[in-house]
């Protein structure tokens, strides 16, 4: 998810057909650029160059489990769209191929179709195998000068990443009772999963700041970022 402004000036976004690394090219209606729609970089165009400002959002949850949480949610739509919970790409994700182009940077590391949870930060990027989560919902990482807590819940199949530390202090987290929350065994504070925010014990009201994540599939992860470290589970 990216801001539409930049510079100060709002654009609207549309699909333009293009693939870049066999990920999506977004276009904006105003001046016709090209936009990676992974990284938010103007490609092609008279705003080569620029970037959109990545949005932090919780990237995948079951809409029942979302509903049961936030009841008050709304939900954008599109009129005329059926068939919402059809995978138009089922046969895709279940076959071994590789996008339209073969990859231009292969990593080894990881079967190339295996499932990734990536973050950047600065010019550094880091791949959590979702694998690691199949034993734990948690690890804590320390990666680019930050202290991190990365969460996924695989029933919920929700996720998040947030730095641990509030004022100075490093936090440690554990599950909460359910998937919305996280508890710090620091100092006994609940922690709202989506907003980053302390909503019960001694640091309520306080926020975590979010680490923008991207799902992928390996192979593409590494194209886009070719020197991507891969955490690996103590």
């Amino acid at each position: 998810m990216f801001s539409r402004t930049v510079d100060g000036r709002e654009y609207t976004f549309g699909v333009s057909g293009k693939l870049w690394r066999n990920g999506l090219v977004m276009y904006d209606h105003q001046t016709d650029t090209l936009w990676s729609g992974v990284t938010g970089e103007a490609l092609q165009g008279p705003l080569t160059g620029k970037h959109l400002t990545i949005r932090a959002a919780v990237p995948k949850v079951r809409w029942r489990d979302w509903r049961a949480a936030y009841p008050h949610s709304q939900v954008l739509t599109s009129h005329g769209v059926q068939d919402i919970d059809e995978d138009r790409y089922a046969s895709y994700h279940a076959s071994p191929q590789t996008g339209l182009f073969l990859p231009e940077h292969i990593n080894a590391q990881l079967p190339p179709k295996a499932l990734i949870m990536g973050i950047r930060i600065g010019e550094q990027a880091r791949a959590y195998p979702l694998q690691v989560f199949t034993q734990a919902k948690i690890v804590t990482d320390h990666f680019a000068g930050k202290d991190l807590v990365v969460y996924r819940d695989a029933e919920s199949e929700a996720s998040a990443v947030y730095e641990r530390r509030v004022d100075g202090q490093l936090l440690s987290f554990k599950p909460g009772p359910m998937w919305t929350l996280l508890e710090d065994t620091t100092t006994g504070s609940t922690w709202d999963i989506v907003t980053g925010t302390a909503v019960a014990g001694p640091l309520a009201g306080k926020r975590l700041h979010r680490v923008p994540h991207h799902h992928s599939y390996w192979f593409a992860w590494a194209d886009f970022y070719p020197h991507t470290t891969l955490f690996h589970a103590p």
